[in-house]
């Protein structure tokens, strides 16, 4: 079974102190923020609480699959409710006078993308099962554009934890907090983008998909550097600016390199992987 309900708890808890802390601005948004949080979990809590793949085949399982969608919706309108009202407490939040509870709504923003992502991911994966025994279609030819839509639907939720690790980062730019974030979701993208490489080579890929990652290869030294190389760490005795220097080079990575999987997505969009 899924557990979103308690990792979510488990970030949202670690940063209530700092909306509630002494320097955090009085007004409603914040007052939001907290208030709209609990629909957010109970609709976590009803989703954990679901697993078709426990179910055995037929109505059982089907029952169990419109029961997750049904709570689906539910977690989607509490997250756009919760995602609102931190947006509308981020702009009235001062950067300096309130940097503490400025940080923890940002902190929140960003693990919010993350869980949205995570979601996505989930609910996927529960509409698929049961229909691993179906027949496969396409032979060997098909396999890299199966590859293609695997790596279109695990780079969204690899790219939005990479993002909160850069505000994650940003917020706490020690190199602990450094090597924390590049050891799980750094070393997660990176890997995936090697393996697309490795697929823009493969004799089978189709012709126009090879097109469209050309020019990904120039980031192959990148990848490998933080990935596990000598930029996946910061040294113990690194400084502050060291470390924002490091996140700096790694961010212009991201953006270059997410270019790639937009690519893929709209190409898929219009080539759907059997």
């Amino acid at each position: 079974m899924s557990d979103f309900a308690k990792k979510w708890s488990q970030e949202y808890d670690k940063n209530f102190q700092s909306l509630k802390g002494k320097d955090s601005p009085k007004g409603a948004e914040i007052d939001a923020v907290t208030k709209s949080a609990a629909p957010l979990l109970k609709a976590l809590t009803a989703i954990d609480k679901i697993d078709p793949a426990k179910k055995s085949a037929g109505k059982e399982r089907e029952k169990a699959c419109a029961e997750l969608e049904k709570e689906a919706k539910n977690f989607t309108t509490a997250a756009a409710k919760f995602s609102k009202a931190i947006d509308e407490a981020v702009k009235k939040t001062s950067k300096t006078a309130s940097k503490g509870a400025y940080r923890a709504l940002k902190s929140l923003r960003a693990q919010l993308n993350d869980l949205n992502a995570r979601m996505e991911q989930h609910l996927s994966d529960a509409a698929k099962t049961g229909n691993a025994g179906d027949a496969k279609k396409g032979g060997d030819d098909a396999k890299p554009l199966k590859a293609l839509g695997q790596f279109s639907t695990a780079v969204k939720t690899a790219a939005t934890k990479v993002k909160v690790g850069v505000q994650t980062i940003k917020s706490t730019p020690t190199p602990a907090t450094y090597n924390e974030v590049m050891k799980e979701a750094g070393k997660k993208y990176t890997k995936l983008f090697t393996d697309l490489l490795k697929l823009s080579k493969d004799s089978k890929c189709p012709a126009e998909v090879k097109t469209l990652l050309k020019g990904l290869d120039k980031h192959s030294a990148d990848l490998a550097a933080y990935g596990g190389g000598n930029k996946s760490t910061a040294p113990k005795a690194a400084s502050e600016k060291e470390v924002l220097a490091l996140l700096k080079s790694f961010v212009k990575v991201l953006k270059e390199t997410y270019a790639y999987a937009e690519k893929v997505q709209e190409y898929l969009k219009k080539n759907k992987t059997k």
